[in-house]
């Protein structure tokens, strides 16, 4: 089976996925596919962490105001509780609607975005760590 043949298969194995979610079929960059979700990019965001750096970083989300954590909702993450759909749908309705999460979206994306381009914070500190390491 030439390489033609095998990316032909490849592509034919996801047909009943079409119309639905998204396959990649060639190289892209790590941000556009998390674009979705990512401060870096002002979306509104409702988490619900389920354990580990999760419930940290949720916490780091809602202290920035940026959106809604729901404490309390438990559902496969070692809890029986079950979240019932009106409760989602309305927390999603509230963050949605509430400009002055929109707003603050917005100045966590400016700021994540000056953070990693050039001279700063982010971008500065993993090139002190790179050279720090680099001498070892």
């Amino acid at each position: 089976m030439g390489r033609r043949n095998a990316r032909t298969n490849i592509a034919g194995a996801f047909s009943w996925q079409q119309g639905r979610g998204l396959v990649v079929k060639h190289w892209v960059e790590k941000g556009e596919i998390l674009a979705h979700e990512a401060a870096m990019h002002g979306v509104r965001m409702l988490v619900w962490p389920c354990g580990g750096d999760q419930r940290i970083n949720a916490g780091m989300v809602e202290s920035a105001g940026m959106e809604r954590l729901l404490k309390g909702w438990e559902w496969g993450c070692g809890g029986e509780k079950v979240v019932a759909g009106e409760v989602i749908e309305e927390a999603l309705r509230k963050i949605m609607e509430d400009v002055s999460v929109g707003t603050v979206a917005a100045r966590v994306r400016d700021e994540a975005v000056r953070a990693v381009g050039v001279g700063g914070s982010s971008r500065e500190c993993l090139a002190g760590l790179i050279e720090k390491r680099s001498k070892c």
